[in-house]
């Protein structure tokens, strides 16, 4: 398994455990949808580390980096 492939592998892991976690207390809301926020680290081990799940993440243009994943965040959500 490659780097990259055991990073996917575990955050896969750690979302799906995340959602199933909160799953009897989601209201469904037809219509409409929910962005998360997840908050990870990565150890020297590629080991990953959950810190925290937002429920409203922050989406504004604070860093470079932001900018970035914000602007690809909302291309990928409509469709660009």
């Amino acid at each position: 398994m490659t780097a990259e492939q055991w990073i996917d592998y575990q955050l896969e892991k750690y979302i799906t455990i995340s959602l199933k976690s909160g799953y009897d207390h989601f209201i469904p809301r037809y219509n409409s949808f929910e962005t998360l926020g997840y908050d990870f680290m990565l150890d020297t081990d590629l080991n990953l580390w959950l810190i925290e799940c937002n429920r409203s993440p922050d989406l504004s243009y604070t860093t470079k980096t932001t900018t970035k994943l914000v602007d690809r965040y909302f291309k990928d959500f409509v469709g660009l």
